[in-house]
C-alpha cells in the first residue's frame, strides 16, 4: 500500500479529519493522541518539538488499522488493551466492561467509609478487577476477594493484580447458583456493580457499547431488573456478617426499588448517593 505521506504530524491531521465525521473534532484529536502515544510512544509535545518525524510503512499500517477500528466504533481502550481507573492502569479486552467514572465514585465511597479497618471484602462480578484492586490498594489492611462467573475476566484480573503487585483472592462463582459459593467464608463488606441495564434501554446505548462490550455484564431482562441484587442479598444471608455493609452501583431509575428490596431483607442505614451527574447511582446499607 502506498501512502501520500509518512510524516507523523501530517498523518495525525489526516486521521483527525476522518474521525471527526464520527466523533467530532475535539474527541478525534484526543483519540489520535492516545493512538500515537500507544503505538509509537510519541506525545503531542514531542511531535510539536519534532514535526519532521516519519513512520515506516509497517507503522503506518498499524496506525491506519487502529483508525479503521475507531471508525467502526470500537472503543479505544480495546484497541490499546488498557484503561485507567482512578490511579491504576488496567488491562482490558472485550471479555470485560470498560470501567466507568461512576464506578470510581463507588470505590471512593467505600474507601471513605472503610479506611483503617481490617475487613474481609468481596467484589462480586469483578470484570477487570477494577473495584477489587483499587480497594486493595487504598485499603491495605483489607482482605480482598474478586469473584466472577467468567474465567477470562478472572484471567484479566490476575494480570492486573500481578502488574500492580496487589494480593487478592480470585473466586470463580455464579451468584445465581448458590452451590457455586456454598464453601465461601463470611465477609464484612460486599461490593458489586452487577448488570443493571434493562433490555428496553438498549435503544439508548451507543454503538461502541452494544457492538463490543460483553452483553452479559450489562443487561438484565425487563421483567426481573433486580435479579442480581436479589441474588447477592441471598448470598449475604450466609456470607455477610451481622452489621456487615453492602455497597452497590445501580440503575439510575431503580434507586427506590433497590432501597425497598434492602428493607425487605431487613437492612438498615440505607443511603442512596448521587453520581457526578446528579443521578441516583450508588447505594449503601447495613445488615441488621
Amino acid at each position: 500500500m502506498r501512502w501520500k505521506s509518512n510524516n507523523l504530524k501530517e498523518l495525525r491531521d489526516q486521521y483527525v479529519v476522518m474521525l471527526s465525521e464520527v466523533y467530532g473534532e475535539a474527541e478525534s484529536k484526543q483519540l489520535v493522541h492516545i493512538l500515537t502515544e500507544h503505538l509509537f510512544g510519541v506525545t503531542p509535545v514531542r511531535i510539536a518539538l519534532k514535526p519532521e518525524k516519519r513512520l515506516s510503512e509497517s507503522e503506518i499500517l498499524q496506525f491506519h488499522q487502529a483508525v479503521k477500528e475507531l471508525l467502526k466504533h470500537k472503543p479505544v481502550q480495546y484497541i490499546t488493551g488498557h484503561t485507567t481507573f482512578l490511579d491504576l492502569k488496567l488491562a482490558v479486552n472485550e471479555s470485560v466492561l470498560i470501567p466507568r467514572p461512576e464506578t470510581e465514585e463507588l470505590v471512593q465511597l467505600i474507601v471513605e467509609h472503610e479506611k483503617n479497618k481490617q475487613v474481609r471484602l468481596i467484589d462480586i462480578g469483578t470484570g477487570s478487577g477494577c473495584i477489587a484492586l483499587t480497594l486493595k490498594k487504598n485499603l491495605p489492611k483489607a482482605l480482598v476477594a474478586a469473584a466472577d462467573i467468567s474465567a477470562e475476566a478472572l484471567r484479566i484480573t490476575v494480570q492486573n493484580a500481578q502488574k500492580h503487585h496487589l494480593e487478592i483472592d480470585l473466586i470463580r462463582m455464579d451468584v445465581l447458583n448458590p452451590d457455586s459459593y456454598a464453601a465461601l467464608p463470611v465477609y464484612d463488606v460486599i461490593v458489586s456493580n452487577p448488570p443493571y441495564v434493562t433490555q428496553s434501554d438498549k435503544k439508548l446505548m451507543q454503538k461502541n457499547v452494544l457492538e463490543y462490550e460483553p452483553e452479559t455484564a450489562l443487561f438484565v431482562e425487563d421483567e426481573n431488573p433486580l435479579i442480581f441484587y436479589k441474588a447477592i442479598l441471598e448470598f449475604n444471608r450466609l456470607h455477610l456478617a451481622n452489621k456487615g455493609r453492602v455497597y452497590f452501583e445501580i440503575n439510575e431509575h431503580k434507586g427506590p426499588e433497590v432501597a425497598h428490596l434492602l428493607e425487605k431483607y431487613k437492612y438498615t442505614k440505607i443511603n442512596i448517593h448521587h453520581d457526578m451527574h446528579g443521578k441516583e447511582r450508588l447505594v449503601e446499607a447495613k445488615k441488621a
